[in-house]
């Protein structure tokens, strides 16, 4: 599954595309998601989160149904301002299995 904010996500069928003979290689077929998903969802009442996200997720099969069902988030450039680490962090509590890893890279740009 690949995400991105709502402006950018679905640019992000191109880069699957010139990837796609790696994303083969991977043992899935090739099979790749691509969804929305703004970490703001899940502040609040987490309305937003569960109609434009969870719904999503749980009609896919190999997920839970309490939306923590993932082993394994890999996070690249992330954070670009100081406001976005707190919603970040509460995205990844709420889909991160129990024992499960968030496995991020990021290059200081100061």
């Amino acid at each position: 599954i690949i995400t991105n904010n709502n402006f950018i996500v679905y640019h992000r069928k191109e880069n699957v595309d010139r990837n796609i003979e790696t994303i083969k290689s991977c043992g899935n077929g090739g099979k790749v998601t691509i969804l929305p998903l703004e970490w703001t969802w899940t502040e609040g009442d987490a309305k937003e989160f569960e109609e434009k996200f969870l719904k999503q997720l749980k009609a896919m099969p190999d997920t839970s149904t309490d939306g923590r069902m993932f082993d394994l988030i890999i996070g690249s450039d992330l954070i670009f301002h100081e406001k976005a680490i707190n919603p970040l962090v509460s995205t990844v509590r709420r889909l991160l299995a129990a024992g499960g890893e968030f496995l991020v890279s990021h290059k200081n740009r100061k």
